[in-house]
């Protein structure tokens, strides 16, 4: 349901909702504790992604007008307040982006493969996430937000950088990785 860097939620929901759900609520009783460090990384990944996913499945309009013009902006507590159990623990998606990725991963190129549902968000290539090659796959996806003009771009005539807000809202994690913003942004710029 995935082409382009966008979802087909609506066909998604006709589909395949009951079989997704399946998967949501498999995710309560997922035990973390023979995975290495890049498995859990995937496995948050992953989860934070699929319960954005869901939450849009589930709010968004069957009427396909209506869903054009769907926000998760319009559902109440969209990120801070409805929860699921992950693991065996309750969280709402930002406790899993703050409490379990940010926290304990200090990873700021997740930010280019978290979905966010939001056109402003990094398109998405793939959605399953492994702990093999997590590192390669990490940097392909903070390489093509980057390096995508719609949301970041240097202007060398007048030597500006533009840059997604994603910059100025994670603006902690990208200095304490690489210094300055701008230079974590040059690793991948090309």
């Amino acid at each position: 349901y995935v082409s382009d860097g966008t979802v087909d939620y609506l066909k998604w929901k006709k589909n395949d909702l009951v079989t997704f759900e399946q998967y949501i609520n498999s995710l309560a009783k997922v035990s973390l504790t023979n995975l290495n460090k890049n498995e859990q990384k995937a496995f948050w990944i992953n989860a934070y992604n699929a319960l954005t996913i869901y939450a849009v499945l589930k709010h968004i309009p069957a009427n396909g007008l209506l869903a054009k013009v769907f926000s998760v902006q319009m559902v109440l507590g969209f990120f801070d307040k409805i929860t699921y159990i992950v693991a065996g623990e309750t969280f709402t998606l930002n406790d899993i982006e703050k409490k379990k990725l940010r926290v304990s991963f200090h990873d700021p190129r997740m930010h280019f493969a978290l979905v966010c549902a939001s056109r402003s968000c990094p398109k998405i290539k793939d959605v399953h996430f492994k702990g093999t090659g997590l590192d390669e796959r990490l940097d392909s996806a903070a390489r093509n937000f980057i390096q995508d003009t719609t949301r970041n771009r240097l202007d060398q005539k007048n030597n500006v950088l533009y840059l997604s807000e994603i910059f100025k809202w994670y603006y902690s994690d990208f200095t304490t990785s690489a210094g300055t913003v701008v230079d974590f942004v040059k690793k991948y710029m090309g």
